[in-house]
């Protein structure tokens, strides 16, 4: 028997694997990424005293609110207090925590009973991210985490090491505030900003030391009503 060896099935069988492939990567692509939590920085890793940001998106059929948040240390499954806030901006969700007196170790931030979409689907399944707090301390920290209000502000640092340090600012273009500040050991300061303009979409203020990092969503609008206001 003589056997045919037929080059272009062979392609053909292959690119016929590559399509189903990469149309299941498609169909399965909203559902993975339907509701997520994100922290405003590219790591799941915090020190002490840092404050804690992160952005939740997902298509919320009712809004989360403070009684649907909860925080856990690995090994341990009863809710561990902390000192967070939360706020719904353009239609996703922020929150901020204080760390300052937690233990080092792998915890989780959870979000519990909530529904929301998942593709063409309501799911109640809760949203989980998983952080680190390391033994180091950071170099500040900062209250609060987001800013949504209809009118100028200012930000809260406190310097969490033994010696004096600078922070650099750097504003979106619809807010204005000094380039940098210098802070004592242990010294809480307020950093003013200036709404130079109004602001539909939300933007990032960053504070920068030396071993410390924060990108801090803002929201500046006429439209928010002065309660909501940080």
């Amino acid at each position: 028997m003589v056997m045919i060896y037929d080059k272009s099935s062979k392609v053909i069988t292959f690119r016929l694997f590559f399509l189903l492939t990469l149309a299941l990567f498609l169909f399965f692509l909203p559902i993975v990424s339907a509701a997520q939590i994100n922290f405003t920085k590219d790591s799941s890793s915090f020190d002490k005293g840092e404050t804690l940001i992160a952005k939740v998106s997902a298509n919320f059929l009712e809004q989360p609110t403070r009684s649907n948040v909860f925080f856990y240390r690995n090994g341990n499954p009863s809710n561990i207090p902390f000192v967070y806030e939360i706020a719904n901006i353009n239609d996703d969700f922020y929150l901020y925590a204080l760390i300052a007196d937690k233990q080092a170790g792998n915890y989780s931030l959870v979000l519990e009973k909530i529904k929301y979409m998942k593709g063409a689907l309501e799911s109640e399944e809760n949203l989980v991210k998983n952080f680190i707090i390391t033994e180091n301390l950071s170099d500040f920290s900062v209250t609060p985490g987001f800013i949504k209000t209809s009118q100028d502000f200012s930000l809260e640092v406190q310097n969490l090491q033994e010696n004096q340090i600078t922070i650099s600012i750097s504003t979106p273009k619809n807010l204005s505030a000094q380039k940098s500040i210098t802070v004592k050991s242990g010294e809480i300061k307020e950093i003013p900003f200036v709404s130079s303009g109004q602001s539909s979409e939300v933007e990032n203020i960053k504070l920068s030391s030396i071993n410390t990092q924060y990108l801090i969503p803002s929201f500046v609008n006429s439209n928010v009503l002065p309660s909501s206001a940080s």
